[in-house]
């Protein structure tokens, strides 16, 4: 309950700050920055070292692709059925198969299931919903736009440089085997404090 309420609060602060006119425009996009390049890279150092990797910790990843795959199938059905044009298709096409699963739903799963479930959720955002939103989103993007252009040199520049799969990537390659005392000594602490301010600044800035 305590966890809804801090939604609740961080939201309504957000709205006020908008309806206020406190901050400038760009607030939003400045805190949306510091989330993605500060807030969602220290979560990831403190929660993925907490997974033992195996089969069953991919099964996040399994049953995001799954549900997207299904949901771009249903889409395509139902633009068939009801003979829908190429930009409504395309639109669907986008906003019923990506989520944002790390800014809104690092916040709700913390709220729902714990501080225990946020490793898994970085497993599925950052294998499964990123690397769609990267790959599928820019594919589908070009293919129903009217200019669109497929640059693959693109995709893979937006996903080795998106800083929180940066940071996963080279968790997962060096840092397990070498996750020392220093890490838990220097760094644990300081990613704890980092990565608390990503679910109030994330409901704040959708607000603003």
């Amino acid at each position: 309950m305590d966890n809804f309420l801090l939604i609740i609060i961080t939201i309504f602060i957000g709205y006020c700050l908008q309806k206020l006119k406190i901050f400038p425009e760009q607030s939003p996009f400045v805190l949306n920055q510091f989330i993605i390049n500060v807030s969602l890279p220290a979560m990831i150092i403190l929660q993925v070292p907490k997974l033992s990797f195996n089969f069953d910790t991919l099964i996040p990843t399994v049953v995001a692709w799954i549900v997207m795959i299904v949901s771009a199938l249903i889409v395509l059905l139902f633009a068939k059925v009801f003979k829908w044009n190429k930009e409504v298709t395309g639109s669907l096409m986008l906003v019923s198969i990506l989520t944002n699963s790390s800014i809104m739903g690092v916040p709700i799963i913390n709220a729902y299931m714990g501080k225990e479930a946020l490793p898994y959720v970085m497993i599925y955002d950052q294998l499964g919903s990123f690397i769609a939103f990267a790959t599928y989103g820019t594919l589908i993007t070009a293919y129903y736009s009217v200019k669109g252009k497929f640059c693959p040199k693109v995709i893979l520049s937006k996903v080795i440089t998106f800083p929180p799969f940066y940071c996963f990537d080279h968790l997962y390659m060096f840092f397990r085997r070498s996750v020392s005392s220093i890490y838990h000594k220097y760094n644990y602490s300081t990613s704890k404090y980092i990565s608390t301010y990503c679910s109030y600044c994330s409901w704040t800035s959708t607000s603003i």
